[in-house]
């Protein structure tokens, strides 16, 4: 009899990078967008039943169990188990972003180019955000109104601020502890700009070199979607890998949180330390 293993576990060591980026590569899989209402629930249904104690049904495999989990994951939010907004899943990333990327580093040279494109981005990251929040951290739907109104705003006027210098360069060179949030922030920034970088630096210079070869001299309409294409094969790998940078659970120590929390932290500790003495 197949041995019994724990769902609510990565299959792959989450303390290594490399595993991680195993896991990334299963819940950012593209493929899984495609997936259909009723395979989706199939899926949920085989995960479910297995994590009660049935046996695995006949004519699958414990490595077919896990390829529904694989779904599961990539469709399903972790805490709430709702079914999450299709262009706000990990499976979305990939796609999404090609699409997105792609046309940033196209139509970058008029002014409401660059306004609509960099809205829609921060749309997107605002969508993924939301649909990928805390399930125990409600958000207010002012508060969720506030931070896109300001990320939005943010990114236009950086972006234009940018483009102008851009436009003199080569065209090559176109609810926790606020200490434990700003950590968690810092990840996150980094991580998406190693994902995007790969698009946005090494594609532009490949078109640069295609372009100044006159490969594309016959086929105006190219360009575009050439850029999206690669766009969407360094972000394959970039999205998983740089996904992977940090684990999704990560510890902090108690002296580097607010003295507030210490002492709480401290209390919280000293009753657990009472009850063990009292066993």
């Amino acid at each position: 009899m197949t041995e019994r293993v724990n769902l609510d576990v990565p299959r792959w060591d989450q303390t290594q990078y490399w595993g991680r980026v195993k896991y990334f590569f299963t819940t950012t899989n593209p493929l899984n967008i495609f997936k259909s209402d009723f395979e989706l629930e199939k899926c949920k249904e085989i995960v479910n039943n297995y994590k009660k104690g049935d046996s695995i049904p006949d004519g699958l495999t414990l490595e077919d169990v896990y390829k529904a989990k694989d779904v599961v994951d990539s469709a399903y939010h972790p805490e709430t188990g709702d079914k999450m907004i299709i262009f706000g899943r990990m499976s979305a990333q990939v796609p999404m972003n090609m699409l997105i990327t792609g046309c940033m580093v196209t139509f970058y040279k008029t002014t409401p180019a660059v306004i609509f494109w960099q809205w829609f981005n921060q749309s997107f990251n605002a969508l993924v955000n939301y649909t990928n929040r805390s399930g125990t951290s409600p958000m207010p739907l002012d508060q969720v109104a506030k931070s896109y109104v300001l990320a939005t705003s943010g990114a236009l006027v950086t972006a234009l601020s940018l483009n102008k210098l851009v436009k003199r360069l080569p065209t090559v060179a176109g609810r926790e502890s606020k200490i434990a949030a700003r950590q968690g922030i810092m990840a996150v920034v980094l991580s998406r700009i190693l994902m995007s970088a790969p698009g946005m630096v090494i594609s532009p210079v490949i078109m640069e070199a295609i372009e100044q070869k006159g490969l594309l001299r016959n086929m105006k309409w190219a360009p575009a979607p050439l850029q999206i294409v690669l766009c969407g094969f360094f972000l394959t790998f970039a999205t998983p890998m740089c996904c992977a940078l940090y684990p999704q659970i990560s510890p902090i120590s108690i002296d580097k949180l607010e003295p507030e929390l210490q002492k709480s932290a401290e209390k919280f500790n000293s009753k657990i330390g009472y009850y063990n003495k009292g066993l």
